[in-house]
């Protein structure tokens, strides 16, 4: 398993663990029974009953952030992906035999980085050093280093059409021909029939969630419970 993988392995495993935590640690507060002979446990217990949201309040919360989470890391893992990738076509060919969508598109996202280093999204990078890659690049250098922002950037969450297009940006082309044809997929959704149409739905869904989420705008029949867990 590869790094990228393995910590979105783990952050899901982290989601779902603090779901089930969360849940058995209000089950347990409100068992606890103030009439037993108090323990160090038991009064502790007895204590965190009175800092208990209201029900629909608490699950309003959890839902809220293992949805906000989870999406989180659906980006992460997009953005992680797609950077090995740019690295790898990086130390594999000049600049000048990358796809032309692909040079062009780094132009334009380098552009906009350059005019937006102030933004906390890119703090971590420095003009001085995206220019000088940008010139190795330029100049046919072998080994030269290709900044996966430049490509990678977006401004909304990423649905499909978004995915398409960063995907497109950074020269894989025909995401939809892989998604129709993965066997991970088919297995997902028992059936090689309308993979990507069905695809598409859950992934709108799952952006929806998120959405509403970040606004604390959830229905009590809109929140998702333990038994996807």
């Amino acid at each position: 398993m590869t790094p990228t993988l393995l910590r979105l392995e783990t952050g899901i495993r982290a989601a779902i663990n603090f779901f089930q935590c969360n849940n058995a640690m209000k089950t347990l507060i409100e068992a606890q029974s103030a009439h037993m002979e108090p323990s160090i446990l038991e009064a502790q217990l007895h204590q965190q009953r009175y800092l208990l949201v209201e029900d629909t309040q608490a699950r309003i919360l959890t839902h809220c952030a293992s949805i906000s989470w989870m999406y989180a890391l659906f980006e992460q893992f997009c953005e992680a992906i797609l950077g090995d990738w740019i690295d790898f076509r990086s130390k594999d060919c000049l600049f000048s035999d990358l796809p032309e969508k692909m040079q062009e598109g780094y132009k334009s996202g380098l552009i906009m980085i350059l005019s937006n280093l102030s933004n906390p999204r890119y703090g971590h990078l420095s003009e001085n050093n995206l220019i000088a890659n940008y010139d190795r690049a330029l100049n046919n250098e072998r080994g030269f280093t290709l900044t996966p922002e430049c490509l990678t950037h977006h401004k909304n969450n990423l649905r499909w059409p978004d995915l398409l297009e960063i995907f497109g940006r950074c020269g894989i082309g025909d995401l939809e021909g892989w998604a129709a044809n993965h066997p991970l997929l088919t297995d997902y959704f028992d059936s090689p029939r309308k993979i990507v149409e069905r695809l598409i739905r859950k992934l709108s869904v799952f952006i929806q969630y998120r959405n509403e989420a970040a606004h604390g705008k959830i229905d009590v029949d809109q929140i998702l419970g333990l038994a996807g867990c």
